[in-house]
């Protein structure tokens, strides 16, 4: 919890909301997505089960970036990740839209707040997953 206090800041709000949605929504995507394949094949309802395996796989990346956070190098874990999130973002709109925001990418933060970014939005992401798969089963 000493180290939690340490790294948070309010700049890592977005970061951590950005990253925390876009998981919510593509566990979401992938889970029915599977069921709807399996429910076709088996003529059973796996929604509930395929929310409790997006949970578990949710707190073992949270454990993941917690040994991260204490001080484990995981070299291949990172570049998993970097080419995951090599995306191309495509600016729409006037220029001048986007003048008076500051622009804010996941580079711009070291790795033991991205680390913590990561351990919050899987976390949560693991707990609503949880949380469905008990509501729907």
């Amino acid at each position: 919890m000493k180290k939690f206090r340490a790294l948070w800041h309010s700049d890592l709000i977005q970061p951590f909301i950005y990253k925390a949605f876009t998981r919510l929504i593509w566990g979401l995507f992938l889970a029915l997505l599977l069921s709807y394949f399996a429910d076709a094949a088996s003529g059973r309802d796996l929604r509930g089960w395929m929310f409790l395996l997006l949970s578990a796989v949710c707190f073992g990346g949270a454990w993941l970036s917690h040994l991260q956070l204490d001080g484990m190098a995981l070299p291949k874990l990172d570049t998993f990740r970097d080419r995951l999130d090599r995306t191309k973002h495509k600016q729409q709109g006037d220029l001048i839209d986007y003048i008076d925001q500051k622009p804010e990418t996941s580079d711009a933060l070291d790795d033991d707040e991205l680390h913590l970014c990561l351990l919050l939005a899987d976390l949560i992401c693991a707990i609503i997953f949880l949380v469905l798969s008990l509501v729907i089963y």
